[in-house]
């Protein structure tokens, strides 16, 4: 298989994770597929820019969702990778709003993804290229941020409530990020969040699995400075 187009969204958050159209390689190898990342609410809005219609019991579950999302600075676990070609991956990220997060691909993976708040980082330690988007260009963007608000930032695509679970699908309302991110979460007393679904440009899924959670535990900010690689292959891309 040729390298994959690659993308992320900037996590979400609490990855909670990203997927910005990626540029293909011409190497002919394998790629990982990457994964990662309370205003008035105008439903009217939302309908006009391709969202569903938010009813009360709805927006009752929206503010649930927006409160555990400020409910802490920084999140760090386990994940576990579904790629769109049912191929597996795991490994340990990080996030810290604002704007921070990390992703360790485990062996035999080289794959890294970094955000330094300003710029999302994709580091192929194989291949010795990094490649950088903008952070603001990524879905993820509106997950990391200090405040979060879904209800101000984000067109609501689909929502589900069980018992069991919620999910809900979200797009940047700006239309600066591509793609899509649907969050799905334990519904109980109180939220927990269990994984995202990364949909590319392509209608591509990428399914993010997440566990061993500790929230608002110290991270050093070293982890989230760009690794020396491949400076010469560096560019911007926006």
């Amino acid at each position: 298989m040729t390298k994959l187009t690659q993308s992320i969204y900037a996590l979400s958050l609490a990855g909670v994770m990203v997927l910005a159209t990626h540029s293909a390689f011409a190497d002919d190898r394998k790629a990982p597929v990457n994964a990662v990342t309370g205003s008035a609410w105008n439903t009217e809005v939302n309908a006009a820019k391709g969202g569903i219609t938010i009813s009360s019991k709805q927006m009752t579950t929206l503010k649930r969702v927006n409160t555990y999302m400020n409910s802490f600075t920084s999140l760090q676990g386990r994940f576990r990778q579904t790629n769109p070609n049912k191929d597996k991956q795991k490994g340990k990220f990080f996030v810290q709003r604002p704007g921070k997060m990390r992703f360790d691909y485990a062996s035999p993976s080289l794959l890294m993804i970094i955000s330094d708040g300003e710029y999302l980082s994709i580091e192929d330690h194989d291949l010795k290229t990094v490649d950088r988007y903008p952070l603001e260009s990524t879905p993820f963007r509106m997950l990391l941020s200090e405040n979060v608000d879904i209800m101000r930032d984000a067109v609501i695509l689909n929502m589900s409530e069980s018992a069991e679970k919620i999910s809900v699908s979200l797009a940047d309302k700006s239309g600066n990020a591509a793609g899509q991110i649907r969050l799905v979460f334990a519904n109980g007393k109180k939220l927990d969040l269990l994984e995202w679904v990364i949909r590319d440009a392509q209608g591509l899924d990428t399914r993010i699995e997440i566990g061993n959670l500790s929230m608002d535990k110290a991270v050093e900010d070293k982890m989230f400075k760009p690794s020396n690689i491949g400076l010469a292959n560096v560019f911007d891309k926006g």
